[in-house]
């Protein structure tokens, strides 16, 4: 990530918030926390 450009204190935010994301996944899970996005149904291609 260095070679691309990305300091490393923007390495250190990537990595926190991959981090965050996936904590907040599994408290959700053990939560089984109720989601409130509607649910969106599959179309078939034509």
């Amino acid at each position: 990530m260095r070679q691309a450009g990305y300091t490393d204190a923007q390495i250190i935010e990537i990595v926190q918030h991959v981090a965050l994301n996936t904590w907040t996944h599994y408290i959700n899970e053990v939560a089984r926390t109720d989601s409130d996005f509607p649910v969106v149904g599959l179309n078939r291609a034509a």
